[in-house]
């Protein structure tokens, strides 16, 4: 079999010709590995190249005010005497990824350079003009940032100024650019592909024409046509491949024409060692509307609309085409200009952001016609706001968004432009040669639909293609220590969540549950803490715990509530004093594992979604792996200390490979981890630094050699156990989980510590904050593992033993309430009185048609007609007399007890009246009197009896499944009689739930005769 990695694999094939590779042929057992490469920046710390040149900044302007531009790292200044920048290592962790020793800069336009950090060219001076080649070492860390110093224009005539790192001069100038410890770190992973989008930034690649590649090698990364940040140009990309025989994921930049994406296929034609296949995909994220992606999804949004290109006006803050055929309020899309790139100057400042470029990024605005010549453009309207061009933007291109007979459509654009770049590439490389990629969202199935219904697409696509990430919820809790008190603080990734904040006596050991309600031996007092947005780059305060006597330890507990409602503690201790200090402590490194590992599990159920969206094709992974983003320089150093760390332990390397298994589980056919490494700790990567090979991320993807064997994914349904009726001797087991070839173990929900697992069987182990006499329903959310991939489940029981069950719509007992002010049901809500209330006597209500009860809302939830329904009342006839309805539940559709000649009925009311006897007669004395309707899919009936006889004969045939049953509830009358009932009335049940068999009932029944002394 020939595949990707598998039998001939992904490798040359020697002399063969390109249109000699046979079809692609996936392994069936096996998903393959792939890898997406970081962006090159001067901050990550990520040097794939053995010049750190290429990872530079753009030039900034240090000290004159003369005009400049630049391109590639050429730059032309306007004054010879101005000196300029280029950062190309920023930062501690950036400076101590580079390898220490001796760096040859080499300079063969002999230009007045020079390198240093801390605002000069201190490391070298700048050497003097003629001067060919120099060296440097690099300095320690903590020196902030290394720069390219240069003194008027940097040219590039004789060949580009190359840094190049320690005894690696003869080898570059050979032709060897690569860093050899990124070299040996990359190929011990054995992938099967490498995704270049970030390489090429091809979310930000403006690029229309060949002509604007790199030409040859460039001083710097820093291109024109991509907003002034890196792109590799794809001699580097093609070098890697064939250097490491794996085969190239190629981004093509949205904004290409057809003789680019031809030239682009004929140079890997080329270049490329003929027996590795292609990857092309059409442009990266199309459907990402994030500030970073928005320009290139407008771009394909409108990709049939009519595009102009205009100047700039600064006379009448607007833009000039002859003849542009604009109209009053038309709604254009802005973008990103290549021209305002090109064009920009120093002085306005090099930050790069919102106010050097005001104009692009997909935005819509609207035409302001001046004349036919002249337009402007203005926010909401042709009378809105102005958006004015500067200095900055000598160019605008904009696309109409309405015009005859186009639709504006990211998903369907983007599947016929995908289509158009893979006939180029096959046409050029070879069908065989060429995996067509489409890219789209994970959790958008309509998007993905939409794209393969485009004429050839579906039968053109080779897989579809999604990211699946990893993130959990991440918190920690913070304390602010001065004399005599504390500062609670709390932060959180997800805004929503909520952290309870308590400080407790030295060896204070409360229960979650204790800690939550402000109780428990030791406590002090607690502050909550509401985290109002995601990833803030600040903690959240709250008022301060005061009254702690200095030199006195004690202990901080917090408690997070995080997604769904699921709460997690942490505990950690400190000493109140006078000096200054903080402390702070994080959830557990197991807690955020599994939250890591059921994260992964929700993506890669909208991986599912999409698969069955899509029928046959085959799905993969353009990016997978960690994302716990968030933690900008602004992050408190707490949360990128405790992310750092915890990515190191082992635990986050299992989390890491679980979120692989489990695509393979998934039937992925390859996943490309994103990324390497970004120099951002934990935050993407699987490993800190090249050097890092010890990473337990970095083992895991290693030691799998390309590829991960498919299982078949865990599947388990909700499990209802056993009720834990009274206190048991402990350890009591109360479930057996079925497969006990598994690993279980408790994510949350035991806020009391009381529930344990051993092996497959679920235990209580405790019987903390358990009142055994109310029934409470628990439920725990439990994760089963076969050590490949897992499940998330809940476990729902009930501890406690009462007559009337914990799911009850409404329970009320006449014993315990007794005042008659109101009816205040242990299960539901206070029915009002109207009227005298009745006397109460040996738990009967005896009522002398003087008053009721009544409120609108009393059962905790409406009971649809098509589950079962028990309705139970104690009653004594006692002296009552009248035809009356004397209970009434339910509003429009309803069950009352009914009174006539002697006979006491359950009228069930829905499309017609249908009343079913207790009895023949009323028996005298205090009885359960109930009716039930089963639901019965075939032939559902009404049902109704006294204590444990069914009145079998008189059970009516109906069916209520289309009828819904409100809240309301009366006692003693109904809607329209104030008062009637002049029986005595006891506890009261009402019970809907599917599942409740007539045995149920009767057990419920017999519970309230059991309740009042009825036998």
């Amino acid at each position: 079999m020939f595949g990707l990695g598998f039998g001939v694999g992904f490798g040359r094939m020697g002399a063969a010709a390109a249109y000699g590779l046979p079809p692609f042929v996936f392994p069936s057992d096996k998903m393959l590995l792939g890898m997406g490469l970081g962006g090159i920046a001067n901050y990550t710390g990520d040097y794939p190249f053995a010049n750190p040149l290429w990872n530079a900044d753009r030039w900034s302007q240090q000290s004159g005010t003369g005009t400049y531009t630049q391109e590639w790292g050429v730059l032309n200044a306007q004054t010879p005497t101005d000196i300029f920048a280029c950062k190309f290592a920023d930062g501690a962790s950036a400076i101590n990824n580079l390898p220490s020793g001796t760096y040859t800069v080499l300079n063969p336009d002999g230009l007045e350079i020079g390198i240093g950090w801390g605002g000069s060219p201190n490391l070298t001076g700048f050497v003097p003009p003629g001067t060919p080649e120099f060296t440097f070492n690099r300095p320690s860390a903590g020196a902030g940032a290394i720069a390219l110093w240069a003194k008027g224009s940097v040219t590039n005539n004789n060949g580009p100024i190359q840094i190049i790192m320690p005894g690696r001069k003869a080898a570059f100038q050979a032709g060897d650019y690569f860093n050899p410890a990124f070299i040996s770190a990359l190929s011990a992973l054995n992938v099967k592909s490498l995704r270049f989008m970030d390489w090429l930034l091809t979310y930000g690649d403006l690029s229309v024409d060949w002509s604007e590649v790199a030409p040859g090698l460039p001083i710097t990364f820093v291109a024109p046509q991509t907003q002034l940040q890196a792109k590799v140009p794809y001699r580097l990309v093609v070098d890697l491949c064939n250097r490491l025989n794996i085969a190239p994921w190629i981004n093509g930049p949205v904004r290409a024409n057809a003789s680019y994406q031809s030239a682009l296929a004929a140079y890997l034609k080329t270049n490329l060692n003929p027996g590795l296949y292609v990857f092309p995909e059409f442009g990266n994220e199309v459907w990402n509307p994030g500030a970073a992606y928005n320009d290139a999804r407008a771009w394909v949004e409108t990709y049939n609309h009519t595009r102009i290109r205009a100047d700039s006006n600064l006379g009448i803050n607007g833009w000039t085409l002859t003849a542009h055929g604009l109209s009053n309020d038309d709604p254009v899309s802005v973008f990103q200009d290549k021209g305002n790139f090109t064009y920009r100057r120093g002085q306005s400042g090099d930050g790069g952001g919102a106010a050097d470029w005001p104009l692009g990024g997909g935005a819509t605005l609207y035409i302001e016609v001046v004349d036919a010549n002249n337009f402007r453009l203005r926010v909401g309207s042709s009378s809105g706001t102005i958006v004015a061009p500067t200095a900055q933007t000598p160019k605008i291109t904009i696309s109409k968004r309405t015009e005859a007979g186009k639709t504006l459509s990211v998903a369907a654009n983007h599947g016929q432009q995908s289509l158009a770049m893979w006939n180029r590439f096959d046409a050029i490389l070879g069908r065989n040669r060429c995996h067509h990629v489409l890219g789209v969202q994970l959790v958008d199935t309509g998007g993905t639909t939409t794209r393969l219904a485009q004429p050839g697409v579906a039968a053109a696509t080779d897989s579809i293609s999604v990211a699946v990430y990893y993130s959990g919820d991440w918190w920690v809790s913070c304390l602010d220590i001065t004399s005599g008190q504390v500062v609670p603080k709390g932060w959180a990734n997800r805004g929503g969540s909520a952290i309870r904040i308590a400080v407790y006596a030295l060896g204070s050991t409360p229960t979650m549950a204790e800690v939550l309600a402000g109780t428990g031996t030791g406590y002090v007092g607690h502050r909550d803490i509401s985290i109002a947005s995601s990833n803030m780059n600040a903690h959240t305060s709250a008022a301060a715990i005061t009254g702690l006597t200095n030199g006195t330890s004690y202990e901080h507990y917090a408690v997070a509530t995080l997604e769904y409602g699921y709460k997690f503690m942490a505990r950690g201790q400190f000493t109140a004093s006078a000096t200054p200090s903080t402390v702070w402590i994080s959830d557990s490194d197991d807690n955020m594992a599994a939250r890591a590992r059921r994260s992964s599990l929700k993506w890669l159920e909208f991986a599912d979604a999409q698969r069955a969206a899509v029928g046959s094709i085959a799905i993969e992974a353009y990016e997978c792996g960690s994302d716990f983003q968030g933690a900008s320089a602004a992050t408190p150093a707490e949360v990128q200390a405790w992310r750092a760390a915890w990515s190191q332990t082992s635990v986050a390397a299992d989390a890491f490979a679980y979120v692989y298994k489990g695509m393979a589980a998934h039937n992925f056919i390859i996943a490309n981890q994103f990324v390497l490494m970004n120099g951002t700790p934990g935050n993407f990567n699987m490993m800190e630094s090249y050097d890092d090979t010890a990473d337990l991320r970095y083992q895991y993807y290693s030691g799998a050699a390309g590829s991960v064997a498919k299982a078949t994914p865990l599947t388990m349904g909700n499990v209802t156990a056993a009720d834990i009726k009274v206190a048991p001797s402990y350890p009591a087991t109360f479930h057996t989980f079925a497969n006990a070839a598994l690993t279980y173990r408790i994510h949350t929900g035991d806020v009391n510590g009381n529930f344990a697992i051993s092996g497959n069987q679920l235990r209580i182990v405790n019987g903390y904050g358990i009142d055994w006499v109310v029934p409470t329903i628990r439920s725990l959310v439990v994760e089963a593992s076969d050590g490949n991939t897992s499940i998330f489940f809940t476990v729902q029981f009930s501890t406690g033993f009462a007559w009337y069950p914990a799911d009850a719509q409404l329970a009320f007992d006449s014993i315990v309430d007794s005042d008659g002010a109101a009816m205040n049901p242990l299960i539901g809500n206070t029915l009002n009185l109207t009227g005298t209330a009745p006397a109460i006597s040996g738990g009967m209500w005896d009522f002398e048609a003087t008053g009721r009860y009544n409120f609108a809302t009393t059962l905790t939830a409406t009971i649809p007609g098509t589950v079962p329904i028990l309705i139970a009342a104690i009653l004594d006839k006692d002296n009552h007399t009248a035809a009356a309805g004397i209970l009434q539940a339910f509003a429009s559709s309803y069950c009352s007890f009914y009174y006539n000649s002697g006979v006491l009925y359950a009228r069930w009311v829905a499309s017609g009246t249908n009343d079913v006897p207790f009895a023949a007669t009323m028996p005298t004395g205090k009885h359960v009197f109930w009716t039930y309707y089963d639901a019965d899919p075939t032939t559902p009936k009404i049902h109704a009896g006294v204590d444990q006889t069914e009145n079998v004969a008189a059970a009516v045939a109906k069916n209520l499944s289309g009828f819904t049953f409100s809240r309301n509830m009366y006692v003693g009358g109904d809607g329209s009689l104030t008062a009637t009932s002049k029986m005595q009335h006891g506890s009261l049940l009402v019970h809907g739930k599917a599942g409740l068999t007539q045995a149920d009932a009767l057990t419920l029944v017999g519970n309230m005769q059991t309740l009042q002394g009825i036998p």
